[in-house]
C-alpha cells in the first residue's frame, strides 16, 4: 500500500473515533457501514451493529480511542487494498466529518458557546455574547 493511502486510512480512523463521541455520529454511522459493506445489505447491518458496539465502547471508555482508531485504520486499509477506487469515497467521508464535532452549550445568563472538536484532539471554545 502506498504512503498516501496509509495516511488516508489513519486520518479516517482517527476522524471516525472523534465522530463517535459526538451527536453527529448518528448521521455518520450509516455512511461508514455502507462504505465498508460495499453494497451487501446483510454485511451493512453487521457493520452497523459493530459500529454501534464500537461507539458505545469508546464512549464508555471501555476501550482506548487510540485502539479503536487503529482498528478502524486497519479496516479502511483493507478496503483500500481490495477496492482502490474507494479513495474518493473515503476522502469525502473524512471531509464531511469536519462538522460532526460541534456541540452547542449554554453557559448561563446571556452567554452561550460552542465547542468545536478539531483534528489531533484539539478543541476550540468560542463564546458568543447575546445581549
Amino acid at each position: 500500500m502506498d504512503i498516501a493511502a496509509m495516511a488516508l486510512a489513519a486520518t479516517a480512523g482517527q476522524a471516525l473515533v472523534q465522530a463517535m463521541v459526538t451527536d453527529g455520529w448518528a448521521g455518520v454511522r450509516a455512511k461508514v457501514a455502507r462504505l465498508l459493506s460495499r453494497g451487501d445489505q446483510d454485511q451493512e447491518q453487521r457493520e452497523l451493529d459493530e459500529l454501534d458496539e464500537a461507539a458505545g465502547a469508546v464512549r464508555a471508555e471501555a476501550i482506548p480511542a487510540s485502539v479503536m482508531a487503529g482498528h478502524l485504520q486497519g479496516r479502511i486499509q483493507a478496503l483500500l487494498e481490495n477496492y482502490p477506487e474507494s479513495v474518493a469515497e473515503i476522502e469525502a467521508l473524512v471531509a464531511g466529518l469536519g462538522d460532526t464535532g460541534s456541540i452547542n452549550i449554554h453557559v448561563g445568563g446571556n452567554v452561550s458557546g460552542q465547542i468545536i472538536a478539531g483534528s489531533n484532539n484539539n478543541a476550540t471554545f468560542r463564546v458568543i455574547h447575546k445581549p
